[in-house]
């Protein structure tokens, strides 16, 4: 069986929700010192640059977060082995004066948290610009280092889009703030700087609303060692995907995979390496690839994202029902997002279902042009809506409404037509109108 043109995949991808998803990219603040020599030939000076041997440090602590920045971030590392062991000696001294020993002195232990920040974190982790974005990674990791030479109760924990620690007497967490093995529990930020509860997290970030409790457990769960070393080799992968070197990206994810096979970040990597070379090449290999994982990912994780890539790939094969079955689980997560739209428009044109295609392109046209009204407030109708009679039909659980836009010499009428269970109401311009008014626009 044959595969879409490769142009128009692509550009349903890369303009995506996938090409939108948050990513790591770590820094490089490990710059080899150069250092400038001359030499004379021919009685001339000539001037040549070579980079100076950088002297092998070797680290005073043996902490996972070493071993992520030694053998995964490698030159992209966040910081220097040598700055981390710094931290750690300052670290030990703040814990010897300010820690009582007891993980359950919760207002104790509140308080190193912010000591550590103010008087280590701030001062010593620099973090570029351009890096900000990803600070709550870097700040986590700089926490667990901290921790593990101190011997305390830290775990990280991810979100969907950030990262932060829990002191965890027991290592028991529940998401159940009254279970007696959350005693002592409590959240702190590195990133905002404040202390909040799992679900403050879970409301504040939206992700969560259509996720199952499950969903919510892969997020909001403690790391151990090698569960932090999987996500570590996964964001690593993200970048580069970014600099679109998927090959290396499918190794990273691999490597994740083996320290973690639950990890669902390495699978959504993965999957999404696959697909970009599919997308690149027309390779239906990587297409078939690609669905394999955001399968296995989805058995983790139904998200929208992963149901509209697993459509694309699916229309790359020319297999229109299951790229249909896919954009409808995406529009159920997300019915008013245009990218699925315009993909099950495209999926039905293909497929020749020109009924159902022309109703998906009025819904996709009249969430686009929603969108620009929302984003362009002051915006005529008439820069927005074509020449002519414009239509648009929504259904809501009570009532249809249909909206019809008169472009005519440069002006708009807005006609509305109202059906509910209490009547047939018209509207021109949101002032009441008659039946008679709605009819004269089918002869416009």
């Amino acid at each position: 069986m044959g595969m879409v043109g490769k142009g128009l995949i692509n550009k349903l991808f890369t303009t995506g929700i996938v090409a939108g998803t948050l990513y790591f990219n770590f820094f490089n603040d490990l710059k080899a010192q150069e250092q400038v020599s001359s030499c004379a030939i021919f009685g001339n000076k000539i001037e040549t640059t070579y980079k100076k041997p950088a002297e092998k440090y070797i680290p005073k602590y043996n902490t996972t977060t070493h071993y992520i920045i030694k053998e995964i971030q490698k030159e992209n590392a966040f910081i220097t082995e040598k700055t981390l062991d710094e931290i750690i000696d300052k670290s030990k001294g703040i814990v010897g004066l300010n820690y009582k020993r007891d993980s359950y002195k919760t207002e104790n232990a509140k308080n190193l948290m912010q000591k550590i920040n103010s008087e280590v974190i701030e001062k010593f982790l620099k973090i570029n610009e351009i890096e900000k974005e990803r600070s709550c990674f870097y700040k986590t990791l700089t926490y667990i280092a901290i921790s593990e030479a101190n011997n305390l109760p830290l775990y990280a924990v991810p979100l969907s889009d950030h990262m932060f620690v829990r002191w965890d007497p027991d290592g028991k967490h529940v998401l159940d703030q009254e279970n007696p093995a959350n005693k002592g529990d409590f959240n702190w930020d590195p990133n905002f700087l404040e202390f909040n509860s799992d679900y403050a997290y879970m409301f504040r970030h939206p992700k969560f609303i259509n996720f199952c409790n499950r969903s919510i457990q892969l997020y909001l769960t403690n790391l151990d060692g090698r569960r932090l070393i999987s996500q570590a080799y996964s964001e690593e992968a993200k970048s580069f995907i970014e600099n679109k070197d998927y090959k290396k990206a499918l190794f990273l994810s691999d490597k994740a995979i083996e320290f973690d096979p639950k990890n669902f970040r390495a699978y959504e990597t993965k999957s999404e390496s696959h697909l970009k070379i599919g997308l690149e090449d027309a390779d239906s290999i990587n297409f078939r690839l690609a669905i394999e994982n955001y399968e296995k990912l989805i058995s983790f994780l139904k998200g929208e994202r992963s149901f509209f890539s697993l459509s694309i790939a699916f229309y790359a094969l020319k297999e229109y029902e299951k790229a249909e079955e896919y954009t409808n689980k995406a529009l159920e997560l997300n019915g008013e997002n245009p990218m699925y739209l315009e993909l099950k428009y495209r999926i039905h044109k293909s497929w020749g279902k020109n009924k159902e295609a022309q109703r998906d392109s009025s819904d996709f046209l009249r969430v686009k042009r929603r969108t620009i009204m929302e984003t362009f407030p002051f915006l005529p109708l008439t820069e927005v809506y074509s020449e002519g009679l414009n239509e648009e039909i929504v259904d809501e659980w009570n009532k249809k409404i249909i909206t019809r836009i008169l472009i005519k010499d440069n002006k708009a009428d807005v006609y509305k037509k109202i059906i509910s269970p209490w009547g047939v109401s018209h509207f021109k311009n949101n002032v009441r109108t008659s039946e008679w008014s709605w009819r004269e626009t089918e002869k416009k």
